[in-house]
């Protein structure tokens, strides 16, 4: 069964967006709790079994709704974002959730973000077998990714997305603790759903309650979870 948390401040669009969930799921469909705040949602969401979906408004009676995924929760559900701000959506990736749902939203749109959380299906990714090396034969199907040109590595619910500095993206299914003991010491977790490469280290950036984002050459900005901030300060010699 597939527990849901509905994270949204109005009731009647958290009734409408469980009930498009529901017929999606079919008999899959377990559980469902609703809150209304990020502190109302907390220790629902740090309960939350790995298979489970969180559906996440990010205007929350004024507060931003990512400050939830900053508390870095140690059994992140499948997260989808469902927000009107869709200026917001390559943030939502960067924290690694598996969709961004545009309100106002259809069925067919839920049920679309749903069959992405459960299956990992993305046709326009390309897997990444290998980093580092020579490249493959031709029609191997392995791509070719130099160490220095990886900016970044996040957390995509079964795949880890590799962020290259030409832009490009790509996917491997090896998980976020086994490229952490590949990469070696130029590659540093700062966050349960972010891996990043120290030359592309711009900025460490405090936050208000006591949290902290790293900023990039390229602009982004991470999160960094809470217990890493002092490693973070020592890899980075500050």
């Amino acid at each position: 069964m597939i527990d849901m948390l509905i994270i949204e401040d109005e009731p009647l669009v958290a009734k409408r967006l469980e009930r498009f969930a529901r017929e999606a799921l079919g008999e899959q469909a377990g559980k469902s709790t609703f809150a209304r705040s990020v502190e109302e949602a907390t220790p629902f969401a740090e309960r939350l079994p790995a298979s489970a979906i969180l559906f996440l408004d990010l205007n929350l009676f004024g507060v931003d709704g990512f400050d939830l995924l900053e508390i870095d929760i140690r059994s992140p559900a499948h997260t989808i974002v469902v927000s009107a701000d869709q200026s917001r959506a390559v943030e939502a990736f960067a924290h690694g959730v598996v969709d961004f749902v545009a309100k106002p939203f259809t069925k067919e749109r839920i049920a679309q973000a749903i069959d992405r959380a459960l299956t990992g299906r993305d046709p326009l990714a390309k897997p990444i077998k290998y980093l580092g090396g020579a490249p493959a034969a031709a029609g191997s199907g392995v791509v070719f990714a130099p160490l220095a040109d990886v900016v970044a590595l996040h957390g995509a619910d079964d795949y880890v997305e590799i962020e290259l500095n030409s832009g490009k993206r790509l996917l491997t299914r090896k998980n976020m603790a086994e490229l952490e003991a590949m990469l070696g010491s130029d590659f540093f977790r700062i966050h349960r759903s972010h891996m990043v490469n120290r030359r592309y280290a711009s900025e460490f950036r405090p936050q208000s309650g006591s949290r902290y984002r790293l900023i990039l050459s390229t602009g982004a900005a991470l999160p960094v979870g809470r217990g890493r901030v002092d490693a973070l300060k020592h890899w980075l010699s500050i």
